[in-house]
């Protein structure tokens, strides 16, 4: 099915921020990840929650390695109590003559917290480490590979993981399966996806343990697509599909176990959605076609409804855009709400989180840093937050990604990169929390 932007309904963009700010919303704290000072910017990971409201946050800080040599990485994991105070922080460096940087990180409510890094080795960047630790910091296992660049990680709940990455030889789009012991159970790969087709997009772990994942592939000159498949725990497809028109960016699950993957396909947002049996319900492209569309993130709320973000009606190189969200049926991707949202020149929504209240909760980047959206799940606008002068501001987009993660109390974790947090002194990682009003800040 092939959708259309003049088919949605566009709802009650650009409110005053006098008509939004019906709450208000303080900053509790702020905190940075931080290496040696005056030296080249760090690098942000990932950032996620266990349930008493601890973070485990993932970064690459970097440091001299004395007077004359180069910057050396450390791959970081930290965990922040909810108040932001550090309880421990563990560096990788590796076996690379630069360090070891962050690539991912995810909880696991079994009790361990999982990083993977990538050795910094100059031009050869090709040796894997997926590290294991347990809630407390203590170091339970290490797994290696020599051949395979990953760019992300999920969580099974047998406790198994599951990365995917490039093999480093062939440049193949590859998924590869550790048990919960850190031995390698098996991998796969898309039969064919080689560079620049083959690039690693989304992957989830499903309530089964197994895992859904996507990769790009292309097509023909110029037209590029999204390679979705489903294997079991045993590594055996389950069901395999494409999506003709978009990139491989964002992979997310159903409650159900449905997959929905989102991406950017000729200046237009690009979604496709498949229920639990692998039958593809509806697919195509979002946007104005005159005007500029980049899809930075989505997810999908408790209805399996897909709610998407990112730039919309943007000119040409980008100098006027919209930070823009869009929700869409999960029955049949029509539009439910679009909202926009546009403060000065240049704005693009960057990451997306949904509440218990299905609430839809952006943070958007504009031309003097970040800026907080609030939409109910009807698609008004509840209330905007824009960070005072003075305060942290993130670099946040498709280059240095930011995490939102909404708290059980009303409360909200934004982490990323940015500059003017806790102590540090440069560009750093950075978590911050926000409140609605002091008698939530807890």
């Amino acid at each position: 099915m092939t959708l259309n932007t003049r088919l949605l309904a566009i709802v009650a963009a650009s409110l005053p921020l006098t008509a939004m700010a019906q709450q208000t919303v303080d900053k509790k704290w702020d905190t940075a990840i931080t290496g040696t000072p005056q030296i080249s910017q760090d690098q942000y990971a990932a950032t996620s929650m266990d349930s008493a409201g601890n973070l485990y946050v993932a970064a690459t800080t970097k440091f001299k390695n004395g007077t004359f040599f180069a910057d050396i990485m450390e791959a970081r994991l930290v965990k922040l109590d909810k108040t932001g105070a550090t309880i421990w922080d563990n560096a990788f460096r590796g076996d690379g003559s630069l360090g070891a940087e962050a690539i991912d990180s995810e909880y696991d409510p079994r009790g361990a917290v999982y990083l993977v890094a990538m050795d910094a080795v100059g031009s050869n960047d090709s040796r894997s480490t997926l590290i294991k630790y347990d809630i407390d910091g203590q170091l339970h296992w290490t797994a290696v590979r020599t051949d395979f660049s990953p760019a992300r990680l999920s969580v099974a709940p047998d406790g198994s993981v599951y990365m995917i990455g490039k093999l480093y030889t062939s440049d193949t789009c590859m998924v590869i399966k550790y048990g919960a012991d850190g031995v390698q159970e098996w991998q796969w790969s898309l039969p064919g996806l080689k560079a620049p087709d083959g690039q690693p997009g989304g992957i989830a772990a499903t309530q089964d343990s197994g895992v859904a994942v996507s990769c790009g592939t292309r097509l023909s000159d110029g037209i590029t697509g999204i390679e979705v498949a489903r294997l079991d725990a045993n590594g055996a497809v389950v069901w395999a599909d494409r999506h003709a028109e978009g990139s491989a960016h964002t992979l997310r699950l159903d409650d159900d176990g449905g997959v929905t993957v989102g991406g950017t396909y000729k200046s237009d947002f690009s979604i496709a959605k498949w229920n639990p049996a692998g039958i593809k319900l509806w697919g195509g492209r979002y946007g104005d076609p005159t005007l500029f569309d980049d899809l930075h993130d989505l997810a999908v709320d408790q209805n399996g409804d897909v709610i998407a973000t990112g730039i919309m009606n943007g000119t040409s190189g980008y100098l006027f855009a919209d930070a823009g969200t869009v929700k869409l049926s999960g029955v049949d991707g029509s539009s439910i709400w679009q909202n926009t949202y546009r403060s000065g020149m240049f704005n693009a929504g960057e990451s997306i989180a949904i509440d218990a209240s299905g609430n839809v909760l952006v943070l958007a980047e504009y031309q003097q840093g970040q800026m907080l959206i609030k939409y109910d799940a009807f698609g008004a606008q509840s209330w905007l937050h824009m960070p005072p002068q003075g305060e942290v501001q993130l670099v946040a987009n498709l280059i240095n990604p930011a995490t939102l993660l909404p708290t059980p109390l009303g409360c909200y974790i934004v982490a990323g990169l940015g500059s003017g947090a806790g102590t540090g002194t440069g560009v750093d990682a950075v978590v911050l929390k926000y409140c609605l009003g002091p008698e939530l800040c807890n």
